[in-house]
């Protein structure tokens, strides 16, 4: 394996300077052709336009699965049956849209889980950000509801593992029951640090 000096050096000769914004080589770069790397430059939101084409290119490996939860504001309970069944397929469309992976989605009356795999190039606060402001949007201006929809600020999100998606996929399912026994998962139900 190639040091990481004679590595970054190979990124910049095929790839240019662009490399010298932040991004960080992974813990395994041996994809083929030795190509790896964390895409997002630290402290901006893009990157350079064109290196999507050298991920595809290089045939990058990855698996990010993320449990996303947020609360109603003042955790007021907006998230009634009528406003679930307009909410839940929305999201759905607006993740695929948007190019996310959905898992499953399902929540209390008072906050909202998410399960949904990502792409490299999709940053996670966008994520939170497109969904909770799409969601309130199309419930108070779209959906033809007389009720309201609003999020409050701040959200909480975890990685897992891909073995570990059934068992998410179900507690979100059941929030409802595990609300209504208390049997919750401090993990997954957290929102603030």
């Amino acid at each position: 394996m190639e040091s990481d000096a004679c590595w970054a050096e190979n990124l910049r000769s095929r790839f240019g300077d662009f490399v010298d914004v932040g991004l960080q080589p992974m813990a395994s770069r041996d994809n083929g052709d030795g190509i790896g790397w964390n895409p997002t430059p630290i402290g901006q939101e893009t990157c350079f336009a064109g290196w999507e084409k050298h991920m595809r290119r290089a045939g990058v490996f990855y698996q990010l699965i993320y449990q996303f939860v947020w609360a109603t504001r003042n955790r007021e309970p907006f998230l009634t049956p009528t406003v679930e069944a307009r909410l839940f397929p929305y999201l759905s469309a607006k993740c695929k849209e948007l190019g996310y992976d959905l898992y499953a989605v399902n929540g209390a009356s008072d906050h909202l889980h998410v399960l949904a795999g990502l792409t490299p190039t999709i940053l996670v606060a966008d994520v939170a950000k497109n969904l909770k402001g799409a969601s309130s949007h199309y419930i108070n201006k779209e959906s033809g509801l007389e009720e309201s929809l609003y999020w409050q600020d701040g959200y909480g999100v975890i990685t897992i593992r891909e073995g570990e998606i059934p068992k998410v996929v179900r507690y979100i399912e059941r929030q409802k029951e595990h609300h209504r026994i208390g049997k919750l998962s401090k993990v997954l139900e957290r929102i603030t640090p």
